[in-house]
């Protein structure tokens, strides 16, 4: 589950469609490790040292890649789901191992670790700042993201960097849902408000303020350019393998 999470940070600064005729390379750097994103015709390319992910809008279909054992899984989105059930399936046998008094807990202590709280969606409220900054050479504006009264996100929006001209909107919301459903979550960040921050360009600089840590996430490098569809697809000599396994 912790992929989906890391997989929905990532792809939540998508944004609107329109056709274009190069892609965008960003390279970031969070807590002292580089991640490269690639953009380019409805498709996505997220790698890090531990991980690649490839999101192909069009199709609907995503490519996970563990580059440490050289295996991959592809397939439809909705499969995140069916992976969800299985794993809750596969909880709910052991919870019935345990004995009575303790099944209460451990069923709180899963929805937790699954990111699921009980209640309504977070009120959201997204303020633009006035502030502005330059942030690897482009200038970017400051939106503050607030959900239920408490600053959840700063974010530095740049809108030269138009990666959202890459994406179909209708697609990449419902890629979303899938991966919001997968996660168990109800949160602030597939609230409409938050949405609506995808046209106005590219984050540059994220601050996160999550149960009383700060996480900062900052392009170091975005250059618009051609890329090659090989980057799109799942790598030459890597064994296939099931969901489950590749998160292994």
């Amino acid at each position: 589950m912790k992929t989906c999470k890391a997989l929905l940070a990532a792809f939540l600064i998508l944004g609107f469609a329109c056709p274009a005729t190069a892609g965008w390379l960003i390279k970031e750097k969070s807590e002292g490790a580089i991640n490269s994103l690639y953009f380019q015709n409805n498709q996505v390319r997220d790698q890090s040292a531990e991980s690649i992910s490839i999101m192909d809008l069009a199709k609907g279909r995503l490519i996970l890649i563990n580059p440490n054992n050289k295996t991959y899984w592809s397939g439809p989105f909705s499969d995140m789901l069916k992976m969800r059930d299985q794993a809750m399936n596969q909880m709910q046998e052991q919870l019935k191992q345990l004995p009575p008094e303790q099944q209460a807990m451990a069923k709180k202590a899963m929805k937790e670790s699954m990111g699921q709280k009980d209640g309504p969606r977070p009120k959201v409220e997204v303020k633009k700042t006035g502030q502005s900054a330059v942030i690897a050479g482009f200038k970017s504006i400051k939106y503050e993201i607030w959900a239920d009264g408490q600053l959840r996100e700063e974010q530095w929006i740049a809108p030269a960097i138009a990666t959202a001209k890459e994406l179909d909107t209708k697609k990449m919301k419902e890629m979303m849902g899938v991966f919001a459903q997968a996660g168990g979550e109800s949160t602030y960040e597939t609230d409409p408000a938050v949405q609506d921050l995808w046209s106005k360009g590219y984050p540059v600089k994220v601050i996160n303020h999550l149960d009383g840590e700060t996480m900062v996430r900052e392009v170091v490098q975005a250059q618009k350019k051609d890329l090659p569809s090989g980057l799109f697809a799942a790598p030459k000599g890597y064994r296939r393998v099931e969901l489950m396994e590749i998160f292994q």
